[in-house]
């Protein structure tokens, strides 16, 4: 027998208003009223009472509870429209095409900003790249959660490189949840290492304990997300970390390790940085 999902089932017309409303819909998205149910097996249309599909004899779901004035008035309170001044709702409405054409804009103009930022901060003009980080992190966090977090992530990177430490921890901090929904791993790992670099330098061998969960944090999301661009620099932390605990061995083994990284993924500027130091 051809059963079919919700997600290719007709739409279901309600038969007061004549409007649309998805498949598994048991009351009209426009009115409220109860829609006639359709068999889950065969997907034809079942009447109202019946307690078995006429067309495959399939059992049918109990029929939804009619609408009174009660249940409508409930239902309707619920709706934003309900709480939402009309003069906003009508704004609402109509900018919800432009939105859906700013959110495609948006995806290329982040490139743009993203690899502005980055170009400043490779360069060591980490001040140059806070002020395009802040428009970005105001833009996206409007239109674009998912970019919003790399925008923050970014943002972070750029104050801890100028000395605001604080600012640099919180900006980090407030990265990691829109990037962990957003499945952005590799801002989400970098956002851990800001944290750790901004405990470190800041509080010193007594951020120690923090300072490693954070480390542990970003490894964990390399690991997990194969962001192997993100292990140089992930050694370079862990090198500022011995070096707070004074294990000069393993800050220099670690910083030769981050060198043959950048080397081998192509980055040939934060090798020479680090050779040169």
């Amino acid at each position: 027998m051809n059963r079919r999902t919700n997600a290719g089932r007709a739409p279901l017309i309600c038969t007061t208003c004549g409007s649309e409303s998805p498949a598994a819909a048991r009351f009209c998205m426009q009115c409220a009223a109860p829609l006639p149910p359709r068999c889950a097996e065969c997907d034809a249309e079942v009447p109202t009472a019946a307690r078995f599909c006429p067309q495959c004899a399939h059992p049918v779901a109990a029929p939804a509870p009619p609408v009174t004035a009660t249940t409508r008035v409930a239902a309707d309170s619920l709706s934003p429209r309900a709480y939402t001044p009309k003069h906003l709702a009508d704004k609402i409405l109509q900018s919800k095409s432009a939105l859906e054409g700013e959110r495609k804009q948006v995806t290329v103009l982040f490139a743009d900003v993203k690899g502005s930022m980055g170009a400043h901060l490779a360069a060591g003009r980490a001040a140059d790249a806070i002020e395009p980080a802040r428009a970005a992190l105001g833009m996206f966090g409007h239109v674009e959660k998912e970019t919003a977090g790399m925008a923050a992530a970014l943002l972070a990177e750029a104050l801890l490189q100028t000395g605001d430490l604080s600012a640099a921890q919180s900006a980090a901090a407030e990265a990691i949840t829109p990037c962990r929904r957003s499945l952005r791993g590799m801002y989400e790992a970098a956002a851990h290492g800001v944290i750790a670099r901004a405990l470190l330098r800041r509080d010193g061998a007594g951020a120690r304990a923090a300072a490693e969960a954070a480390l542990a944090s970003a490894a964990e999301l390399i690991e997990r997300t194969g962001a192997k661009t993100l292990a140089p620099a992930l050694c370079e932390w862990r090198a500022e970390l011995a070096a707070v605990l004074g294990d000069d061995v393993t800050r220099a083994q670690l910083l030769q390790q981050a060198q043959r990284g950048y080397e081998e993924i192509g980055a040939p500027l934060h090798a020479a940085r680090l050779a040169a130091d």
